[in-house]
């Protein structure tokens, strides 16, 4: 080992500063460290699920010619919310800003990260599809705009999205994205309404 480089109780290798003595970490992880993170790792394999949960918080939010609809994202074994979950909120396309921007924060709020994965896809967003009036994914995507939301450590992040040039479903468009670092309804509600200007 070099000599101005020692290793501390943790495992964690500290470079001594050449200026006063006192350590100076490199961000190089030490024994002890690195054996945590492989048991860490083996654990969450043997359980199935992460030890800490993701801390995102997500939303789906849906524009169709007379309603938004708008339900909480769920994530599986503690990962990022990424699946369809109930309940689904419904409210009129001219509802009042500060209403709307109230409910994405319920939904949410109702986010959460140990649902179970789907066994069976056909099916799995019927409640979705019934809320919009239609019977198929087809038919839903070809009548609707869509944004995602997600909120981590107070920041809440927009991101349209677009069903153009893709097979199936909508893709982010990661160049249009809206960041908040408020949480008041109000300014919530006119950044969705500005999302949906950039999605299609």
């Amino acid at each position: 080992m070099s000599p101005d480089l020692k290793t501390t109780a943790w495992g964690r290798r500290e470079k001594t500063s050449p200026t006063d003595g006192r350590p100076a970490t490199t961000g190089v992880p030490g024994v002890v460290t690195m054996r945590i993170h492989k048991l860490r790792k083996t654990l969450q394999r043997f359980l199935g699920f992460r030890l800490i949960p993701s801390s995102m918080t997500s939303a789906s939010v849906y524009l169709r010619p007379d309603r938004y609809l708008i339900h909480p994202l769920a994530g599986s074994a503690g990962g990022d919310p990424c699946l369809f979950s109930e309940p689904i909120f419904r409210l009129a396309s001219d509802v009042d800003v500060s209403e709307l921007g109230a409910t994405v924060m319920r939904a949410l709020d109702l986010s959460r990260h140990y649902a179970k994965w789907p066994k069976d896809w056909k099916g799995f967003a019927a409640p979705l599809h019934k809320a919009a009036g239609v019977r198929s994914e087809t038919a839903f995507v070809k009548g609707a705009r869509c944004l995602r939301v997600d909120r981590r450590k107070g920041l809440i992040t927009i991101i349209p999205c677009t069903s153009k040039h893709v097979a199936k479903g909508f893709a982010p468009l990661m160049d249009r994205v809206i960041t908040l670092s408020s949480d008041r309804p109000q300014e919530v509600g006119i950044a969705v309404i500005e999302g949906f200007s950039f999605s299609d």
